[in-house]
């Protein structure tokens, strides 16, 4: 008998303080292993944790499977269902070492968001019909309305709500403030409206204020409100190494779906990101399926689903920080956003580039000889050489932390980007993205503060259909939100050998490129002139493509 291995039989109550006690008795190379079974878990028992990572809501969440510094540890549902009742963060693994996850799924047991149905549209208002046996809301007597999940809940009083349509693709995607709010309207990632609320007998009635713009929407549209995009992530790496998660599959999340950071051999196959079969939802995360940042070694992800996540399928990309104060060859920075806070984006031994804040030129390379957190979150950087040069609000980008990404036979439903921005090797081979807005290759360096220019990608093998799926978007996009002025750009890609079926004859945009191959491609739907939008790239070659 396997004396690490540690069995949970399976129980009708609550699981969670038998997954507590497992997990503080596990031993490297043993394993946690589930009889076969229907397994719920609430937050009591659950343990408290100020949980720092990135992208996600700050304050302590209560964490189920709450791992840290294990190593050559299995976790095994054997084909269990996990079912989290509460508010909960279901998987946390923060500085792991040769972990395995497999053979469970995961779900909660309510909604993560709202969802209801056009019955009344015009210049003054519409009013949605809500299942309130399946979704929660209620409008306040000042016309705020309150949503709730679990013991969350969430009012328009405290800030707006990001309102989109159960088709992706398809308006709206603004925020809508109801009755009256103190929260600032500037520099929203996407427009809004302003309305009242007010209940009716089928659901509610959203009417605008004077000033308002004013959104019309067909009748039986379904529309949806996402009001917890980034409380929690379902699983969780953090810091972490030679991670695995096999045979996984994710029904609803108030968030992310899985996320790995600062994390080196970051491994998914057989994982799906979906929501649950014959279940009256239209998205399974509330926010990104896989969301990659600062990771190095190999990332792969293959065999698998990504379908229906609120925002990006896929996220992979670096992250930066802003300098502070300068002294000779030392510098403090501070993250651009309150989710990034204390996220440590490097240590010693990386390397980073400097540029300038405002024209995003290269002030120079640099290896950090020390990395060292204060209390208020900033971190302070010892460099290899005098950084003086330098000024407040310059950027500073982990060079080293990059990964050789693998996406590989993988399906990729109804969801809005694949979204790409790290300098590894990166290869997307033999998928079937259908009905997505793009492969998006772009940093992000103004709200989200994500960054990194592309060095060495192939795009081989994959079919398009139904794509790009909104507006007048191309199939692939390649370019930048850096300055014009920025001597940064990217290298070394090649397209080659997809197929493309075009909605609207559109199939590659791409700018600021250095070494730029296209070729062997199948491209249906319109012409070389439309398919085709090169702009400002060097070193580029365009062969052996077809069009019909």
């Amino acid at each position: 008998m396997d004396t690490k291995t540690i069995t949970i039989a399976w129980t009708e109550d609550n699981a969670t303080p038998l997954v507590r006690d497992a997990a503080e008795r596990l031993e490297p190379g043993g394993a946690l292993s589930f009889e076969k079974g229907i397994y719920h878990f609430r937050k009591e028992g659950s343990h408290k944790r100020d949980v720092r990572a990135i992208n996600i809501a700050p304050g302590v969440k209560q964490v189920i499977f709450d791992l840290e510094n294990l190593y050559d540890v299995t976790i095994d549902g054997n084909g269990s269902e996990f079912i989290f009742d509460d508010i909960v963060f279901p998987f946390a693994l923060q500085r792991c070492r040769h972990v395995t996850l497999r053979n469970f799924t995961i779900d909660f047991s309510f909604s993560r968001y709202c969802q209801g149905m056009v019955v009344q549209s015009d210049k003054d208002g519409f009013e949605l019909a809500i299942d309130s046996s399946h979704f929660k809301a209620d409008v306040d007597e000042k016309g705020h309305v309150i949503f709730h999940s679990s013991d969350l809940s969430v009012s328009t009083e405290e800030r707006p709500i990001l309102l989109g349509n159960v088709v992706f693709g398809k308006p709206p995607w603004d925020y809508v403030f109801a009755g009256d709010s103190p929260h600032t309207r500037e520099n929203l990632p996407t427009s809004f409206v302003e309305t009242d609320a007010a209940p009716t007998a089928r659901g509610i009635r959203f009417t605008y204020r004077d000033g308002s713009r004013r959104l019309l929407f067909p009748l039986g549209d379904g529309l949806l409100f996402c009001y917890e995009p980034r409380r929690n992530v379902n699983i969780l790496a953090a810091y972490s190494e030679d991670i695995h998660v096999e045979n996984v599959s994710i029904f609803r999340g108030g968030g992310m779906g899985i996320v790995a950071a600062r994390t080196r051999d970051f491994f998914l196959e057989n994982v799906a990101i979906q929501v649950r079969p014959g279940r009256n939802e239209a998205r399974s995360t509330t926010a990104d399926g896989v969301f990659l940042v600062q990771c190095d070694g190999t990332v792969s992800i293959k065999n698998s689903l990504i379908s229906n996540t609120l925002d990006d399928a896929l996220n992979i990309h670096g992250i930066y920080d802003k300098v502070c104060r300068v002294s000779s060859t030392t510098l403090l920075v501070e993250e651009g956003r309150e989710a990034n806070h204390g996220f440590m984006f490097c240590e010693a031994g990386d390397s980073v580039e400097l540029s300038d804040g405002e024209t995003h030129q290269s002030k120079g390379t640099y290896k950090v000889l020390a990395a060292e957190k204060k209390p208020d979150g900033r971190i302070q950087l010892q460099l290899d050489g005098d950084c003086s040069s330098c000024a407040v609000g310059d950027i500073v980008e982990n060079q080293s932390r990059v990964a050789t990404f693998i996406f590989e036979n993988n399906k990729v439903f109804g969801c809005p980007h694949l979204r790409i921005s790290d300098n590894g090797k990166i290869r997307i081979r033999n998928n079937v993205f259908d009905g997505i807005n793009c492969i998006l290759v772009r940093d992000l360096l103004l709200y989200w503060f994500e960054s990194g220019a592309v060095a060495d990608m192939l795009i081989e093998g994959n079919t398009f259909l139904n794509t790009p799926q909104a507006g007048g978007g191309y199939a692939i996009d390649i370019g930048s939100t850096r300055n014009n002025a920025s001597d940064i750009q990217h290298h070394n890609i090649t397209i080659s050998d997809n197929r493309i079926v075009s909605p609207n004859g559109h199939a590659i945009a791409a700018s600021r490129v250095d070494g730029l191959v296209i070729q062997n491609n199948s491209f249906e739907g319109g012409s070389p002139e439309t398919m085709l939008n090169i702009t400002n790239c060097s070193n580029t070659r365009c062969e052996k493509n077809r069009f019909s």
